[in-house]
């Protein structure tokens, strides 16, 4: 297994994993969960998959997208009246994520990174996804503190912080649960060092 980051820049270099990504991502959020993203000619994508972003793949040992998430500095130049997802459902700009679950004042901070996105091929049996999900984690963080980041932030189930401590990180979690997909779910911030 290996993982890295991709910028805007770099992704025509990474051949056809670059195109797996988005398949993937596709098949969990759009073909699984059933919500209403954008997508074309089987990938997924939004308005937060701009430059400045950078998208974290996890490949197999034969090349293999198997995983991946989306890092986006908090701060990160808006494109289209966007900020970040968290901040923009703050804002009223996007349905389906409940405003009171969100922290209050949710900032604009060179040192606060959004994660996104988070996915893992949903064929892989249990045992490789939870590696490939420590994976994702490990590298989402390392890459937000290579770029000056101090900590992430993240709307997820609230069960998975509980692995996501397991792997050795630090996790704050806001008071505030909503349900997102009968599921509930809670804004929490985790240190990258």
């Amino acid at each position: 297994m290996k993982s890295f980051a991709v910028s805007f820049t770099e992704a025509l270099t990474i051949g056809s994993v670059w195109s797996e990504y988005w398949s993937l991502r596709k098949a969990e959020f759009v073909d699984h969960k059933g919500w209403d993203l954008p997508h074309i000619e089987g990938v997924e994508f939004d308005w937060y998959d701009r430059p400045g972003a950078r998208w974290i793949i996890v490949t197999d040992d034969n090349g293999r997208c198997i995983g991946g998430s989306r890092l986006l500095r908090t701060d990160a130049p808006s494109y289209g009246g966007c900020s970040y997802m968290l901040r923009d459902a703050q804002l009223g700009l996007i349905s389906g994520i409940p405003i009171s679950m969100l922290p209050p004042n949710l900032p604009l901070d060179p040192q606060l990174f959004e994660a996104t996105r988070f996915f893992v091929d949903r064929s892989l049996p249990m045992k490789q996804q939870m590696h490939v999900q420590r994976e994702i984690v490990t590298r989402t963080a390392s890459t937000a503190e290579e770029l000056g980041g101090r900590e992430l932030i993240a709307l997820m189930p609230s069960k998975i912080y509980k692995i996501f401590r397991r792997f050795g990180f630090d996790v704050r979690e806001h008071s505030e649960v909503g349900l997102i997909d009968s599921v509930p779910h809670t804004v929490g911030w985790l240190s990258v060092f």
